[in-house]
C-alpha cells in the first residue's frame, strides 16, 4: 500500500547496511544489469526480461529519495554514450534522450513526483533557499574539515572519521577526500591512480563490447556515487567492482 504513498516525504534510515543510499544503489545496479540483457539478447523474452529488471531497477532508484545513485546512473549512461560514440544508434538515442529532457523537464518532475515525491523535494530542495542553504553548509562543512585533516597531516593523514565535540562521527561524503584524509598524500594519490586506471580499463569494455563490459559501467556508477555520498573504507562492493575491472584487462 506504500509503493506509491505520496503521504509522507521523508527517507527512513535502518542501519550502514539498509539506507536509502545502498537502497539506490541496489536499484542502479538492476537497472544497470537490465540495460546489459537487453544489448547482449535478441527480440524474445530474455529481453523482456531485461525491461522488466531495468524499470524495476530505476523504480528502487526513485524510490530511494537518494540523489547520489542518481547522479551516478546519469552518469555512467553519459559515460556508456561517449564510450560507445562509433555507434551512431546510440549517439542518437543520447542525443534525443537528452533534447526531450531539456525540453519536458518540468513534465517529467512531475511524473518523478507521483512515483517518489521525495526524490522530487530533495532534488530541488522544495525551492526553500533556506533549505538549500542548510544542505549546502552542512556539505561543505564536510568537505572543509576534511581538508583540514590532511593539511595537518598530509603525510599520513589523520583519522579514517569526522569526530565532532559531541562524540558523533561522520564522513565526508567523498571517497577522494577520505583517502587523502585518512591515508595522507602517498595513500590519496594512489587511491586517485587507482580510479584513473579503472576509468580507463572500464572504457575500454565497454569501447569493445566486452562480455562484461556492464560490471566496467558499473564500476563507473559506484565511483561517482562515491564521489558524492560514500566512503572509500566502507564501500565494499565497489572496492570489490574496483578489483575486477582492474583484472579485466
Amino acid at each position: 500500500p506504500y509503493l506509491f504513498s505520496t503521504a509522507d516525504v521523508g527517507r527512513v534510515w535502518g542501519n550502514i547496511a539498509l539506507n536509502p543510499i545502498s537502497f539506490g544503489v541496489c536499484g542502479v545496479t538492476m537497472a544497470i544489469f537490465g540495460l546489459y540483457v537487453i544489448e547482449r539478447t535478441g527480440w524474445g523474452w530474455r529481453r523482456w526480461l531485461g525491461a522488466v529488471l531495468m524499470a524495476v531497477g530505476l523504480l528502487i532508484l526513485l524510490r530511494s529519495g537518494s540523489r547520489g545513485p542518481l547522479v551516478a546512473f546519469i552518469s555512467s549512461i553519459l559515460f556508456y554514450a561517449i564510450a560507445r560514440l562509433d555507434n551512431p544508434v546510440w549517439v542518437i538515442l543520447s542525443s534525443f534522450g537528452l533534447a526531450v529532457f531539456i525540453i519536458l523537464n518540468d513534465i517529467i518532475f512531475e511524473m518523478i513526483g507521483r512515483v517518489s515525491p521525495v526524490m522530487v523535494q530533495r532534488m530541488t530542495l522544495s525551492g526553500n533557499v533556506s533549505q538549500y542553504e542548510e544542505f549546502t553548509n552542512a556539505r561543505s562543512g564536510l568537505y572543509s574539515q576534511a581538508i583540514d585533516k590532511f593539511v595537518n597531516h598530509p603525510l599520513f593523514g589523520d583519522a579514517y572519521a569526522l569526530v565532532f565535540p559531541n562524540g558523533s562521527i561522520a564522513y565526508s561524503h567523498n571517497s577522494v577526500l577520505d583517502a587523502f584524509m585518512a591515508l595522507g598524500l602517498f595513500g590519496g594519490c594512489l587511491f586517485v591512480i587507482i580510479l584513473l586506471f579503472a576509468l580507463r580499463n572500464s572504457f575500454i569494455l565497454i569501447r569493445h563490447r566486452h562480455r562484461f563490459w556492464w560490471i566496467g559501467l558499473l564500476c563507473v556508477c559506484y565511483m561517482v556515487s562515491s564521489l558524492f555520498s560514500g566512503c572509500f573504507y566502507q564501500a565494499v562492493d565497489f572496492n570489490g567492482i574496483l578489483v575486477v575491472v582492474l583484472s579485466l584487462l
